[in-house]
């Protein structure tokens, strides 16, 4: 399976874009190329702001591994907002994070558009250190998504205080590093936001169930939609009914799952893969309560395990 890419993004990209010479070779690129380059959601994390410069670094020596460093300043106003984070278990949490993707994605898709935000991606065997310690980075395989990492505990909340983090790993790729802020939800907070904002109606469900062209093929599809469509009111994980229903906004089957087993499942194992198609789910913002799925929980009883929908929405 395919990892999850980019989703649209409101940065916009530096205007100093790399040219190439008479003799056609490629300008290098630069930490000032790649302003614009921005981060997409990912899982419970959501990026607010670069903390420092950009950094290039080229492939390592064959058969050996490197170690890469990143000094960056926090702002007053960015301790700040470190400083107002809670104790409280069920709250989103400010934090500091590493970020990091190949050159190659970077200039493609920069060259592309530049508006478009990229999946943090990290090399095989990365690991982060400190003077506070370090974290080691296993390799996720490309069936599931990378997120980024957390290096909030190696931060010194000193004003003024310059931090250098070192990367090493094995690559013969170019990569590139940024230091982000970033903000991190909850189960909690995660399954509120999407059950107070992230919705889709029960008219929009039905004409995507029978109505879409992609879901009629002549006789033989006709023929299904003539017979409706079978929901069960087991969520696939776990097998309990489902009590908020939800599906990914790139799902096109009507067949929902319960948001906060999904939800609790990925804060441990963080999969972030669709339950019932294996589709990856980019974050937890790309989640929609269906309210024609909750109506027909409301509507029938507890011991019903399955409800076949007609055309007509009966």
């Amino acid at each position: 399976m395919s990892r999850f890419r980019p989703g649209s993004s409101n940065s916009g990209a530096s205007s100093t874009m790399p040219t190439t010479s008479e003799a056609g070779s490629e300008v290098a690129w630069t930490s000032e190329m790649l302003s614009g380059l921005a981060y997409c959601d990912a899982g419970f994390t959501s990026p607010a702001c670069r903390v420092g410069r950009t950094a290039i670094w080229s492939e390592t020596a064959v058969g050996g591994r490197s170690a890469r460093h990143l000094v960056f300043r926090l702002l007053p106003s960015q301790l700040a907002l470190l400083a107002t984070n809670t104790n409280q278990s069920e709250a989103a949490q400010h934090g500091v994070y590493l970020y990091m993707c190949p050159l190659s994605t970077a200039k493609d898709t920069l060259d592309a558009s530049g508006t478009a935000a990229i999946a943090p991606e990290f090399p095989d065997g990365c690991t982060v250190s400190s003077a506070k310690g370090d974290i080691s980075r296993t390799f996720i395989s490309t069936s599931s998504m990378e997120l980024p990492i957390d290096i909030t505990d190696m931060i010194n909340w000193s004003h003024n205080m310059v931090h250098m983090i070192q990367v090493s790993y094995q690559s013969n790729d170019a990569w590139v590093a940024t230091v982000m802020m970033a903000t991190r939800q909850t189960v909690t907070s995660a399954q509120a936001s999407i059950v107070g904002s992230n919705r889709i109606s029960a008219q929009t469900v039905l004409e995507q169930m029978f109505n879409s062209a992609d879901a009629v093929d002549e006789d033989e599809d006709e023929d299904a939609i003539e017979a409706g469509a079978c929901l069960t009111m087991r969520c696939p994980l776990g097998l309990s009914r489902i009590r908020t229903p939800v599906r990914s906004l790139r799902c096109t089957h009507p067949q929902c799952f319960d948001l906060e087993n999904f939800l609790e499942l990925n804060s441990q194992m963080q999969t972030w893969e669709c339950p019932v198609c294996s589709l990856a789910i980019g974050s937890w913002k790309d989640l929609l309560v269906d309210e024609f799925f909750q109506q027909i929980l409301d509507s029938v009883l507890e011991d019903e395990n399955s409800v076949t929908v007609c055309p007509d929405g009966t």
